[in-house]
């Protein structure tokens, strides 16, 4: 059959656009074609050998190239399955740390699609959930879980944030996140040990740690709700008399036990509405709740220091303590909390100064003494500054021979208005507020430079309060002074009252006083007898001199009771080794009774009233024996 002609063929049609490989494949099949033609053009059974032979060769290498070109395919597909085969193992370790991570994770971890559905969750999400694995299944709706383990509903679950309490009692915490594609990630973690830590933090926030009762951030909270309930209460503020010498005597920890007994009775004498406080030290608070009137508060207040005023088994120790109750009324003494509590503060006060172990609610009185109290301290401090204080004294005499042996210094205080300040309306607010110490220091300095003047065998006494002796500088202030004013010491006579044994740092003053002893100070008891006075302050300090409060000299002229006492305190000075002298004699029947007692020295108006140094005749010259004043 004889070959036709071929139409030429594009190469890059068959082969691709700038591939080597088919542009040769194009080369060998042109070649084919050529000889092809060549032998469709010879004559009919002639026969062109070459143009045979080179048909031949031609397509022999078309089909070793085409071979190749087959070959190269498939080695390129093969690669190409490596390469996928590859990818899908990368895949699969991907998933399985994925799948690692989330079971290694501490928190339960879920996805919920559009509709609500379960896609995935670690073991650890049915763990914190309290549900058997096997019950968490892909497809799960919400709501099923929900159910199963105690939240309130799939929408707890799905659409908020929140700490909830499963049935077993485990507080869930749930974190809520959403996806592109609407689903929602759930991540649930175990909150119960945190939020017992809340919870104790809290409790520790609101609570004394010691007793156990509300501290005074939770008191003061629930005063406020009563006051927006608007119902009556009433607020008893307690302080416990005589707890210092209990911390003093037998330590901070049989302190602290007593408190917690103390907090024990308190809670025993409440109904169930009522609460008690410890607000710090030995200060706690009551709020009576639905206290129609004072009289329900007033007979808590007894209970409470009936019940407080009863001996206390502490670590083997038997303590006597007290109490004293302050109480104001909502809303009969306003209905402001801090005021309530300022009125039941003030009641407290007046209770302690009635002696202690009492009780007293708050009135308008208590409030205009403070107003009062304030005012004076204002005055005294502005009074100090502008040096308004001076000095009058009043002479000590020697009953034997009428010459006076020494002159106590009495400060006295004119207001800036000209008016006269009795001792009595502010030493007692000096004491109080502190500013008895400064007060104090100016006296002792005035007094020692006023008494250097005088004549060598006169000395002059000057009164120092317990606070100001307490002070860790007091011995060195005073032998300052005396170095500074050129009194010798043997001149100067301190007297101190017996308070000074009771309050505290009593053993830094007393070695404080022992020290100006012995570089020749005088130390004088004052007013033995005003007070609870014992035997045994007399024991704990050698005094040079005893006052016998003038309060005992009072009915001398008349009543036997009162020369006996003054008998038998005379007898116990000459017996400690100690002068003693008779304070407040007045009239000359009472110097008559005295001398006939054997009383060595006498003070009082019957020898001369308060002056000014002055004003005073003998200080600098040989003195006269004093006259009796009528």
């Amino acid at each position: 059959m004889p070959l036709r002609p071929q139409r030429p063929i594009d190469p890059d049609r068959a082969f691709g656009r700038g591939s080597v490989s088919g542009t040769a494949l194009a080369a060998v099949l042109a070649a084919v074609a050529g000889a092809s033609a060549a032998l469709a053009a010879a004559p009919h059974g002639a026969t062109d050998q070459g143009a045979l032979l080179c048909a031949s060769l031609a397509t022999g290498l078309f089909s070793a190239m085409l071979i190749r070109r087959v070959a190269r395919s498939r080695g390129a597909v093969a690669r190409r399955h490596g390469e996928l085969a590859a990818a899908a193992e990368a895949a699969r370790e991907r998933s399985e740390e994925t799948a690692e991570a989330l079971r290694s994770l501490p928190q339960g971890i879920a996805t919920f699609d559009a509709d609500g559905r379960l896609r995935l969750a670690n073991d650890r999400f049915a763990a914190v959930l309290g549900l058997d694995p096997g019950t968490v299944r892909p497809g799960t709706h919400a709501s099923e879980i929900a159910a199963s383990c105690g939240v309130p509903s799939a929408q707890a679950l799905l659409e908020a944030g929140l700490v909830t309490t499963l049935a077993t009692g485990t507080a869930v915490q749930l974190s809520v996140s959403r996806t592109t594609r609407g689903g929602t990630v759930v991540l649930a973690e175990d909150a119960t040990a945190r939020t017992e830590a809340e919870r104790r933090i809290r409790r520790l926030a609101q609570t004394d740690g010691l007793t156990e009762l509300p501290n005074r951030t939770a008191f003061l909270a629930g005063v406020d709700r009563e006051i927006e309930g608007g119902t009556p209460f009433a607020l008893l503020c307690i302080d416990l008399d005589r707890f210092k010498e209990v911390n003093d005597t037998l330590g901070h920890p049989v302190g602290d036990a007593l408190l917690r007994e103390v907090s024990g009775r308190l809670r025993g004498l409440l109904r169930a509405d009522d609460v008690a406080a410890r607000f710090g030290g030995d200060e706690f608070v009551v709020l009576q709740r639905n206290a129609s009137d004072v009289r329900e508060a007033a007979a808590l207040a007894m209970r409470i220091v009936d019940a407080i005023g009863k001996p206390f088994r502490v670590e083997g120790y038997r303590i006597d303590i007290g109490a004293s109750v302050g109480i104001a009324c909502s809303p009969i003494d306003g209905n402001v909390r801090d005021e309530l509590h300022r009125k039941a503060d003030l009641a407290l006060y007046r209770a302690k100064a009635a002696g202690r172990g009492t009780w007293r609610s708050f009135d308008q009185s208590m409030d205009e003494e403070i107003r009062h109290r304030h005012a004076v301290e204002t005055a005294m401090r502005r009074a100090i500054l502008r040096k308004e204080f001076a000095i009058h004294y009043q002479p000590i005499v020697d009953a034997g021979t009428g010459r006076r042996t020494s002159m106590e210094a009495l400060v006295r205080w004119t207001n800036g208005d000209g008016t006269p300040m009795p001792a009595s309306a502010f030493l007692g607010i000096a004491e109080e507020t502190g500013l008895i110490v400064p007060i104090g220091r100016w006296v002792l300095e005035e007094a020692c430079r006023e008494a250097a003047a005088w004549r060598s065998d006169l000395r002059v006494a000057v009164n120092v309060s317990s606070r100001h002796a307490r002070r860790a500088d007091f011995a060195e202030e005073v032998l300052a002074v005396l170095r500074s004013t050129g009194l010798p010491p043997h001149r100067l006579e301190i007297e101190i009252a017996e308070s000074l044994f009771d309050g505290p740092d009593h053993e830094l003053a007393v070695e404080a006083l022992l020290r100006l002893r012995t570089m020749g100070v005088r130390i004088v008891l004052d007013d033995f007898g005003s007070g609870c006075s014992r035997l045994a302050d007399l024991r704990r300090f050698p005094f040079d001199r005893i006052k016998i409060a003038g309060n005992l000299v009072g009915e001398i002229g008349g009543d036997d009771g009162a020369v006996a006492l003054v008998r038998s305190v005379l007898s116990l000075g000459q017996a400690l080794g100690a002068r003693v002298t008779v304070e407040g004699v007045e009239t000359p029947e009472q110097v008559r009774r005295l001398m006939a007692e054997g009383c060595s020295e006498m003070q009082g108006y019957a020898f001369g009233r308060p002056m000014p140094a002055d004003a005073i005749a003998d200080l600098r010259t040989p003195p006269e024996p004093l006259r009796l004043s009528a």
